[in-house]
């Protein structure tokens, strides 16, 4: 920018952040908020009594397809990430928080 006299006039700069490469005259900017989702489930033996449980990780789990299947529609300024942190201790056993 100062090969460019960018600052040719000017007595102090207090910050400039160009994009590296190329010339935008409209930046975008990306910003960042965070979200925390709990699901909450029952409890039950996954092979003797699978039915009697409410699958937590299921729950998760469709949410983050929807999530996926939501990029589609989405800006491509937009930005969409998740993860899955945690979805029960054993394979044995419906997970009752994800």
């Amino acid at each position: 920018m100062a090969r460019d006299c960018a600052f040719d006039g000017l007595d102090a700069a207090v910050m400039a952040q160009g994009y590296p490469g190329y010339d935008l005259a409209d930046q975008v900017w990306l910003g960042r908020r965070t979200l925390t989702v709990e699901f909450h489930g029952h409890t039950a033996h996954a092979s003797a009594q699978s039915f009697m449980g409410r699958n937590a990780l299921d729950a998760a789990s469709l949410m983050y397809q929807g999530i996926g299947l939501m990029r589609q529609q989405t800006p491509p300024s937009d930005r969409i990430h998740a993860v899955i942190r945690e979805g029960g201790e054993r394979a044995s056993v419906v997970p009752d928080h994800a």
